[in-house]
């Protein structure tokens, strides 16, 4: 883990986007959506989701750090975090914007569970029983889960902050996209909103290798075929 390098070395910028949650909230989807509701005016850069939006707290080998790749980016910078509110970088809610996804966590559980398992650096080899102990005591990395939520959800009026739910996004796509673009500032057509949609569906990413991490299989970061990284992305499982 890096956080204590991100905290000390990270100034955050006022274009900034901030994509933050729990694991397994929803994050590479609201990744995904901001970025393109913020690059609607601009050049779609074909680049694999963890460059586009780096990972700052921790480094997956043989991954760039996202630290390295903080440099090459272009502004409006687009970041991804894990941690909870209180063990970010100071300044960034002040400075820049935030948005947090949240999900049901009996959903998240059973999801972050089957990624425990898949990911090569979690070497998780229990049964769910045995991880859902661990979940509820909140031995699990970025846990406890409700702290980690609550230090999003008290700031949830400022106006930095945009806090929204996986079920938001699976029950009405096209107006939690809008919801996006009003808070970054982006006046987006119907068409555009219709677009942005289309390449968000869960069989569009599931199937994107710009946003699937299948080079994580040529990295050899899937070490379980039980699971992808994109598993079921349903309400309810």
């Amino acid at each position: 883990f890096i956080l204590q390098s991100c905290k000390a070395d990270f100034v955050p910028h006022s274009s900034d986007v901030n994509i933050t949650s729990f694991p397994k909230a929803g994050t590479t989807w609201m990744q995904e959506i901001a970025y393109l509701v913020d690059h609607m005016d601009l050049e779609y850069d074909e680049s694999p989701l963890d460059v586009r939006c780096p990972f700052l707290e921790v480094r997956l080998h043989p991954l760039p750090a996202g630290l390295d790749i903080l440099p090459t980016l272009s502004y409006p910078r687009h970041l991804k975090w894990h941690s909870a509110l209180d063990l970010l970088p100071s300044g960034i809610l002040e400075n820049s914007k935030v948005i947090h996804i949240a999900r049901n966590p009996k959903d998240l559980c059973v999801s972050y569970y089957h990624f425990a398992r898949m990911n090569k650096h979690f070497g998780f080899v229990g049964s769910f029983n045995d991880f859902f102990d661990c979940f509820i005591k909140g031995e699990v990395p970025f846990g406890p889960f409700w702290e980690n939520i609550l230090s999003l959800w008290r700031q949830r009026d400022h106006p930095n902050l945009l806090c929204i739910t996986y079920e938001e996004l699976q029950d009405n796509l096209e107006r939690s996209i809008s919801k996006v673009g009003e808070f970054l500032g982006r006046e987006l057509t119907v068409d555009q909103i219709a677009d942005i949609a289309s390449r968000v569906t869960f069989d569009a990413m599931s199937t994107n290798p710009l946003v699937n991490h299948s080079h994580w299989d040529k990295l050899g970061l899937r070490v379980s075929t039980e699971a992808t990284f994109f598993r079921k992305g349903k309400v309810g499982d």
